[in-house]
């Protein structure tokens, strides 16, 4: 099985002016299962992980200066209206599902021979410290890229949400 794996850096923390924030492109790797069985160590607990998988193409995929403008605008404190995050949501999966066919392209796999897409999205805001909200202490996190909409483009299962799962379950994401 092959599978692409996307991944956009944090945009948005809790640290940082948006003005000292990076906004970086997507990466994206092509990965075909092979006999061999790759090693990587999980940096968490140092543990090696048996995954099966080598990356067969890697490609970054820069924003258009007007995306990148469009995206940064959102990730400073009170500046994103719902609708621009909401309509900004969906740009983006439209990108990532367009980006995930050209570097299955490039690899020479058709999208109908890939598994799987792993999207992580691009990280407007990253609050992993919890603070008092409502009555309890929530730590949070959101990144754009709208999963739905890179499965519907390419026909390929998506899984997304990495990092809120991990903010969710205690850790820094």
């Amino acid at each position: 099985p092959t599978a692409i794996n996307g991944n956009s850096a944090p945009l948005g923390s809790s640290k940082s002016s948006s003005r000292q924030q990076r906004l970086d492109s997507p990466k994206l790797a092509t990965l075909a299962a092979r006999g061999d069985r790759a090693r990587h160590v999980n940096p968490r607990c140092g543990q090696r992980l048996a995954t099966g998988l080598v990356v067969v193409a890697f490609e970054p995929r820069p924003y258009r200066p007007a995306v990148r403008r469009r995206v940064a605008r959102l990730s400073g404190p009170g500046e994103g209206t719902v609708d621009l995050v909401c309509r900004a949501n969906f740009l983006l999966g439209e990108l990532f599902a367009e980006a995930a066919a050209a570097v299955a392209r490039r690899a020479g796999v058709p999208l109908r021979r890939v598994y799987a897409i792993g999207s992580h999205g691009q990280t407007v805001r990253h609050l992993p410290r919890p603070t008092a909200t409502a009555g309890r202490r929530v730590a949070a996190t959101l990144q754009l890229g709208e999963p739905s909409v890179i499965a519907e483009r390419t026909g390929v299962t998506t899984v997304a949400d990495f990092r809120p799962r991990d903010v969710a379950c205690g850790g820094q994401g």
